[in-house]
């Protein structure tokens, strides 16, 4: 890193700007989220991937084939950002698109044999990811974390929602 010149760690990291002693849940989650998906990214990119082929491997091996609008609801993307990428993985050979009995539209999206070995590779990397990321911390501690994390986040959404 060039001296005086910030990098992404540093500005994500550096000191708010609220009074002293307040410190958000909000943006140590974020801080957190950041931290944690850049070692998440550097692994599956060793791996020779991203993080969104990695997304939509999950969920085909976690569903099974899905109707395309499905899939993409479910990853949260609109058409055409999730026909590039189902575009992509099927050029690499890693998943198929069949047609939908009844439905000339639809496209049914189904991982291959070869995207099976993928995910495999990818879980692995992510896997060992993990397992170095939370070495040395207490399963207690894991445990109650991921737990209260859960419920600031079902709390955020039943804010949200009574906010309208």
């Amino acid at each position: 890193m060039v001296k005086g010149v910030r990098g992404y760690d540093d500005r994500v990291t550096q000191e708010p700007s609220e009074p002293r002693g307040f410190d958000p849940i909000g943006r140590q989650v974020n801080l957190t989220a950041r931290a944690t998906r850049a070692l998440l990214d550097a692994a599956l990119a060793t791996a020779g991937a991203t993080f969104a082929d990695w997304t939509m491997l999950v969920t085909l091996n976690a569903r099974g084939p899905m109707v395309q609008r499905d899939l993409a609801r479910s990853l949260g993307m609109i058409g055409p950002s999730v026909v590039e990428r189902i575009d992509r993985l099927e050029s690499a050979g890693l998943v198929a698109r069949s047609a939908v009995p009844g439905d000339r539209r639809a496209s049914l999206v189904s991982m291959t044999d070869a995207g099976r070995a993928r995910f495999g590779v990818l879980h692995d990397a992510v896997r060992s990811s993990e397992v170095a990321l939370t070495s040395g911390i207490d399963p207690g501690d894991l445990q109650t974390t991921m737990r209260v994390l859960a419920e600031v986040a079902d709390r955020a959404r039943a804010l949200r929602a009574q906010a309208g």
